[in-house]
């Protein structure tokens, strides 16, 4: 099949989160499965094409007329132009080649003016609209633009051949707010990279390593992804383990109180607590660069109040680490409590620190055990097999029409 993928994401030049992590790892599951690729995405320069491996990559810039940026603060101008850029790229690209489906990412609508008149089958792919940044960033843009940005993204949806969520608890959440049936959406779980992700045996003294418990967060630093829970079970944590060790990787962002930076909101209160100490923050790394850290730590913690998936639990658990994920996270679904992970209430960062105590307080045997469960659902997740049923989908669109 000729496939082609829509997404700002897509690395190295754009997208260092979530949706970029997909759209690099499918592109490479489709490829080894033997189908075309070919990627439409986000350039901050200039607009130009190349070949990434066998993936054909299209790269636009969009530009507004000067001026027209002050709008900005009240209408999406900017993903608007860029949308309408989208469709005369795949327009001219599909002159050329002649795809068979084409994925678009739900975030801001980038297949809004495609939608309106397709010509060729689409799956729209939601990652996680733009309205959860709205409800848990109240400083995210004006009402009326976070109106706009949240009718564009279900424009697209309600309009695509097939729509794809990589979790129950998304399908369910997009179900109650965008009121699209549930039959109308697929659950395909995300892609994780076994090979770059794999478990280290070291043998460690009842949970610890040199003498440290190393407990591990990896991801943005924001409001949404419940940093200040375990920011505030650190003291409890190290008030019956002075050796516990907190290493947070993840850029900054500006959603703490007033629209300032989280991370310094966290470190102010880690000073109270006289926790500080113990807190490492390392900023953003590479996605090769995590795996020392994830084979390293002792537990990896992920306690977003919402969280559609999550790649970077997954890619613990890969290395074999018990991961304490949110109840509202759609890894939870994946994890059966106290057997290949531990599951915790969003927010509460009493129950996140009786957990950690938990784990740490298991016998060796069981705590390795965990970890072996972990891999094994990690394991569920290989690009070919995710892959293969997303071609599934694909095929089925493609020779169906609309469903």
């Amino acid at each position: 099949m000729k496939i082609c993928l829509v997404s700002r994401e897509y690395p190295p030049e754009t997208g260092k989160g979530g949706v970029g992590t997909y759209m690099y790892l499918i592109t490479r599951a489709l490829e080894q499965l033997g189908h075309s690729v070919f990627v439409v995405s986000l350039s901050k320069t200039a607009e130009y094409e190349y070949e990434d491996g066998r993936t054909h990559v299209s790269r636009i810039s969009p530009k507004l007329p000067r001026g027209f940026w002050r709008l900005g603060k009240w209408i999406p101008l900017w993903l608007l132009q860029y949308s309408a850029n989208v469709r005369s790229k795949l327009w001219e690209l599909h002159q050329r080649f002649r795809f068979d489906v084409i994925e678009f990412a739900e975030c801001g609508g980038e297949g809004f003016f495609f939608s309106r008149k397709p010509f060729c089958p689409f799956v729209v792919k939601i990652h996680g609209p733009l309205f959860l940044n709205h409800e848990f960033d109240v400083h995210y843009q004006s009402p009326v633009r976070r109106c706009v940005e949240d009718w564009m993204e279900r424009f697209v949806a309600v309009r695509g051949n097939a729509i794809t969520t990589a979790s129950k608890t998304m399908r369910d959440l997009i179900e109650k707010r965008w009121r699209i049936p549930r039959e109308r959406m697929t659950v395909i779980p995300h892609p994780v990279d076994l090979d770059m992700f794999v478990p280290k045996h070291v043998h460690d003294d009842n949970g610890k390593t040199r003498g440290e418990i190393n407990i591990l967060y990896v991801g943005r630093l924001e409001r949404r992804k419940g940093v200040h829970a375990l920011a505030d079970a650190a003291p409890v944590i190290l008030q019956k383990y002075p050796e516990a060790r907190f290493t947070f990787i993840g850029g900054d962002t500006k959603t703490g109180n007033g629209g300032c930076s989280i991370q310094g909101e966290l470190e102010d209160r880690l000073r109270e607590s006289r926790s500080i100490q113990a807190t490492s923050f390392l900023g953003r790394r590479d996605r090769s660069d995590l795996v020392p850290f994830y084979q390293r730590c002792n537990v990896f913690v992920m306690p977003s109040l919402y969280e559609p998936v999550g790649f970077t639990g997954l890619e613990a658990m890969a290395c074999g680490k018990a991961v304490i994920a949110s109840r509202n996270s759609g890894l939870a679904e994946w994890i059966t409590d106290g057997v290949s992970g531990l599951v915790v209430e969003p927010g509460c960062s009493r129950d996140l620190a009786e957990k950690i105590i938990r784990f740490v307080e298991l016998p060796q045997p069981a705590r390795e055990q965990i970890g072996v469960a972990a891999r094994r659902v990690a394991e569920q997740f290989s690009l070919e097999s995710v892959g293969r049923r997303l071609v599934e989908l694909y095929e089925s669109v493609t020779s169906n029409g609309k469903g």
